[in-house]
């Protein structure tokens, strides 16, 4: 008898061990984020990184990304592509970091992490858009006097005008600037061809050269780095590639790139940015 009751007890010991063995710790998963959307703003159509940290006391089964919609009276939320994580080097922790792409409007995402035994904690995550507080125009053609093309510029609208508006009452107000031998001014850069008549009295903008590189021109979303500049040169020199800054006379400050001059006096190819 005593040998059964040992048997029995060895019994219930392997039982008892191997259902606490198959229980759930019943600790959820931990999530946290390592950038902060508060200060990573983005302008429409980039995409954003989120990065983060997921933990678990058992293993961790896998992580999710959903893009939240907010209706009326409910939500609706659908699973990002191709971001879903279900490998880990880790299994107890790891480190995340997934691109939401072409982010239209800011957005909330719900990132959810759930573990082995099914458990999930999840957290919101704004992206938020970051409104643009300056106006591009791009392939502004003007020329010099051996082009087709007008030399005059209104950088307010990016619009070309005719090397003629110098003389018409209604345009000459709206010249920023006036192309020719390879030089912007803010006079008539034509007065030698006119018996040194200037057509055009100062319109009021002012030139600054700068180091900004075409990478630099492409990545500008605001005026950031060129709010605090100023112009003081009246005529500015100017070749391919070059980024010049300007004042206008309304005080809006932006820059011209120098996208294409096929010679001094031909025509040139400018893109724009301008604060709104």
């Amino acid at each position: 008898m005593k040998k059964n009751s040992l048997f029995l007890c060895a019994i219930v010991i392997v039982v008892v061990s191997v259902l606490n063995g198959c229980k759930k710790d019943n600790v959820s998963p931990t999530l946290s984020f390592t950038n902060q959307s508060a200060k990573d703003s983005i302008y429409s159509g980039q995409s954003f990184t989120i990065t983060g940290v997921a933990s678990t006391t058992g293993k961790l089964s896998m992580i999710q990304f959903f893009r939240v919609f907010p209706y009326i009276g409910r939500i609706s939320e659908v699973e990002v592509d191709e971001t879903r994580i279900t490998s880990f080097t880790n299994e107890g922790s790891a480190d995340f970091s997934v691109v939401i792409p072409n982010v239209m409007a800011s957005i909330d995402i719900r990132v959810a992490v759930t573990d082995q035994d099914g458990q999930e904690t999840s957290s919101i995550f704004s992206i938020i858009i970051r409104n643009k507080n300056i106006v591009d125009y791009t392939n502004i053609n003007i020329g010099g006097w051996d082009s087709n093309f007008g030399s005059c510029l209104d950088v307010e609208t990016g619009t070309m005008m005719s090397g003629s508006a110098p003389t018409d009452a209604n345009l000459r107000p709206k010249i920023d600037l006036f192309f020719d031998n390879a030089k912007l001014g803010n006079v008539d850069l034509d007065s030698a061809y006119y018996n040194n008549i200037n057509r055009l009295p100062d319109t009021g903008i002012r030139f600054a050269t700068t180091t900004f590189t075409s990478a630099d021109y492409n990545a500008m979303y605001n005026d950031d780095l060129f709010k605090n500049l100023v112009g003081t040169s009246k005529v500015i020199a100017i070749k391919l590639n070059d980024i010049v800054f300007f004042q206008a006379k309304s005080g809006k400050k932006g820059l011209l790139r120098v996208a294409g001059l096929t010679g001094p006096t031909k025509d040139l190819k400018l893109d724009e940015k301008i604060q709104k």
